[in-house]
């Protein structure tokens, strides 16, 4: 005859908080302290013991604490049959192994798992009338990764348990917990009433906290992060629903600066629901042929001879149409997608110089320049694409040019892996020189063949002293360090007049011609090999094409 009683040790209603005379000796009582999402699970493993199948019950569960706390224990079991083969009894025992499984070993916070119970509990106290609107704080921590990889694992759980620390000193309100919910991730529940305006000026605080310079392994290190806020209703569905608002919110900060906050809203769940089929729609750019390279022409200044070509990724998308390189790069850059992409433009510019320097021979020095993400050059398979490109199309190397930014001299191991590509025979430029973060010491590790003036400077060079004067600063640099200078951005005759009595010999802009198809390309290339034959000529071509070859400074 079944009974349903349960009789349990005084050390285990210790456990759950219950004195002998609150906790009644039922097994409809106990369970009823078993989260909802937990008791199937139970069912099932002791179905599966009494009917001969698993040789004993093991299960991991949540029971409530008689003060409204989550506590994960592990109930183990066998049970015992009678000459009939019917079960007669139960007996095991129960681990509490909430401290083990609920708290971040590194920094001694509580986990994400921890975090999302007591998400839960609030909840249910702000339902139930007896509880307080509260809010959460998530926080990332931007390229994190670069610290582990630079200074070594020691110096980046230093600088987690310091984040841990201003994130704990930041944290306010009754309810409160600042927890680890993840590698580079933390998270704060924010108890108490309170206002957009306090909510905004307890971020800022905490992003200003976080983000102060950290001394690691003698190098004062500053971190970037982005936060994002989700406040708690009594229509919100579960602790995982307020946490994704909250993530969203911190994708929405982070796509709109490098260090701020964002306040979960409606529209943002539809703009993260676009992204995510944005960002799926890209990973399949190349698959379905949507992307393609355009090349825009590097001009000799004195005598408007093409001298190479800067290769420029364009992704015609099905539905949305042309979209601009500025909305689809930092995406691919944030999840990984223009290794990828970028080993794919490496190859098929490598094609391209191929076939051209093939039927020019004449164009001996006809080269094409490849941007190359800071992404790209963390890769340790990076120099193994690179291997592969030249081995698949028997390019050559010194003309199938690396362009990288200032950026990429953030990360010690980059200064590596261009060297190891230069060894190769890849030629180096300097792109978008003096807006970013370059030492000149730089350039005594890293052997670069050429920079580009960046067109901040060029469009103003022929009305403004300073930018002039920058201009002609980073030629006489790149003289001295014998590099070439192209400048970039040249839209007007007068532009590259000055470029050029300042003794910059090449230009890249409108002025000569707008980014264009692999065939409009060679259509220039053959105009000045005299192959007009060949092609349509240039007075046919669209003005934005054509450009403005034939003058002479």
């Amino acid at each position: 005859r079944r009974t349903g009683r349960l009789e349990v040790s005084a050390r285990w209603r210790e456990i759950l908080g219950y004195s002998e005379e609150e906790a009644a000796p039922l097994l409809r009582f106990w369970m009823s302290l078993v989260h909802l999402e937990d008791r199937d699970r139970i069912r099932t493993a002791v179905n599966e013991h009494c009917a001969r199948r698993a040789p004993n019950i093991a299960c991991e569960c949540r029971m409530k604490h008689r003060d409204g706390t989550w506590r994960r224990v592990i109930i183990r079991g066998r049970a015992m049959w009678n000459a009939d083969g019917r079960v007669i009894r139960m007996a095991g025992s129960y681990t509490d192994v909430t401290v083990n499984r609920l708290f971040d070993p590194l920094t001694g916070l509580p986990n994400r798992l921890h975090f999302r119970d007591e998400i839960h509990v609030a909840l249910e106290r702000l339902r139930s009338g007896q509880g307080h609107a509260f809010a959460v704080f998530l926080l990332d921590l931007h390229q994190f990764k670069s610290i582990n990889d630079s200074l070594g694992h020691p110096a980046g759980d230093s600088a987690l348990n310091e984040v841990a620390r201003r994130v704990t000193d930041c944290r306010e309100g009754d309810p409160s917990l600042a927890a680890r919910v993840g590698g580079d991730e933390f998270a704060v529940l924010i108890g108490g009433e309170r206002t957009e305006a306090e909510l905004a000026e307890l971020a800022w605080r905490t992003l200003r906290s976080v983000t102060a310079p950290i001394e690691l392994c003698g190098h004062q290190m500053v971190l970037k992060a982005s936060l994002g806020i989700a406040v708690a209703s009594a229509e919100t569905a579960d602790a995982d629903e307020l946490i994704h608002q909250a993530e969203t919110a911190m994708c929405a900060a982070r796509a709109e600066r490098e260090t701020s906050f964002a306040l979960f809203d409606a529209t943002m769940r539809e703009h993260a629901l676009d992204r995510l089929s944005f960002e799926e729609d890209l990973s399949r750019a190349v698959e379905r042929g949507e992307l393609q390279l355009h090349y825009q022409p590097q001009v000799n200044l004195e005598t408007g001879k093409i001298t190479g070509f800067e290769a420029l990724l364009r992704w015609t998308h099905p539905r949305r149409g042309e979209v601009r390189p500025v909305d689809f790069i930092p995406i691919a850059e944030a999840n990984g997608l223009i290794v990828p992409i970028g080993a794919w433009a490496m190859k098929q510019a490598a094609r391209q110089l191929v076939a051209w320097r093939t039927a020019y021979p004449l164009e001996q020095e006809l080269g094409i320049s490849v941007n190359v993400s800071p992404v790209q050059l963390a890769e340790p398979g990076f120099c193994d694409t690179l291997r592969a490109v030249l081995r698949e199309t028997n390019a050559p190397a010194e003309y199938l040019k690396l362009e990288v930014t200032e950026g990429v001299f953030l990360d010690p191991r980059m200064a590596v892996t261009l060297k190891e590509a230069r060894d190769l025979g890849f030629r180096l430029k300097m792109d978008d020189f003096g807006t970013g973060y370059c030492s000149l010491s730089y350039f005594q590790t890293t052997r670069f063949d050429a920079v580009k003036i960046d067109r901040s400077f060029v469009k103003d060079i022929d009305s403004s002293r300073e930018a002039m004067e920058i201009a002609t600063a980073i030629v006489s640099l790149a003289r001295t360090l014998d590099m070439k200078v192209i400048a970039e951005g040249v839209e007007t005759p007068e532009q590259a007049q000055r470029l050029h009595s300042i003794g910059c010999r090449f230009g890249q802009g409108y002025l000569f011609s707008r980014p264009v198809p692999a065939e409009e390309a060679e259509r220039l290339i053959a105009t000045q090999n005299g192959r007009e034959d060949t092609v349509r000529s240039l007075e046919a071509l669209e003005p934005s094409v054509s450009g403005q070859f034939a003058w002479v400074i």
